[in-house]
């Protein structure tokens, strides 16, 4: 089990009173826009999923490390209420496991937004295991109380809202 992937909470507060102001320090001395400020899952989500769902993203950004956005005050229904999930494809017309029989752009658009936030991953359309990955990457980072590997209206609409965040470099 790695750290923060547990069924309770692991990391503890002195855990955190010591890892902030260590990172403010780095970020000062190096100049470390606070967008760049990632976990391994971030990089290397097919391979890493520390520091976990249990770590709080929240807590650094109000220290300036990292970025969060607000919880959006609105939801659109960006993927029609389609759940988006492994083996959903654009060419084939699947989401939500379901054919419909037409290319909606619905995995293009994630993997898509996904790519713009930074995560390395090929737009092709087909809601594979990288995408899966990345997925679950970006829940465990920016929607932790929702980590699935699907992608849903709630988790478009907080992609959405890190795409919107305001670059600090």
């Amino acid at each position: 089990m790695n750290e923060g992937e547990g069924s309770a909470k692991l990391f503890t507060e002195a855990q955190y009173d010591s890892l902030i102001p260590l990172c403010k320090s780095i970020i000062e001395r190096h100049a470390i826009p606070a967008e760049r400020v990632l976990g391994h899952s971030d990089v290397a989500p097919s391979r890493k999923i520390d520091p976990g769902k249990y770590f709080e993203w929240e807590r650094l950004a109000l220290h300036g490390i990292g970025t969060m956005p607000p919880a959006p005050g609105w939801e659109r229904h960006l993927y029609e209420d389609f759940i988006l999930q492994t083996g959903d494809s654009d060419q084939r017309g699947v989401y939500d496991g379901k054919k419909v029989g037409r290319n909606l752009g619905y995995v293009r658009q994630l993997q898509t937004d996904l790519q713009n936030i930074g995560y390395n991953i090929t737009v092709d359309g087909d809601f594979g295991p990288k995408t899966k990955a990345v997925v679950a990457a970006f829940q465990r980072h920016y929607f932790r109380h929702n980590v699935t590997a699907k992608a849903d209206d709630a988790t478009a609409n907080r992609i959405k809202a890190v795409l919107a965040l305001p670059e600090t470099s």
